[in-house]
């Protein structure tokens, strides 16, 4: 489910595809899943950044 106008700030994080057969074998990996969980809140605390042009 997508959000749709929140009322809060919000972001969407796809980190792979379960249709994937690689990809779903290392969603359901418990060391795949700390790492992405790593970098997303990495990502969160060094905030926005302006795209490279």
């Amino acid at each position: 489910m997508v959000l749709k106008s929140p009322d809060i700030p919000s972001i969407l994080v796809e980190t792979g595809f379960i249709s994937n057969a690689n990809e779903a074998n290392k969603l359901s990996s418990a060391s795949h899943q700390q790492a992405l969980a790593r970098s997303i809140n990495s990502a969160i605390k060094r905030g926005p950044r302006p795209l490279p042009r």
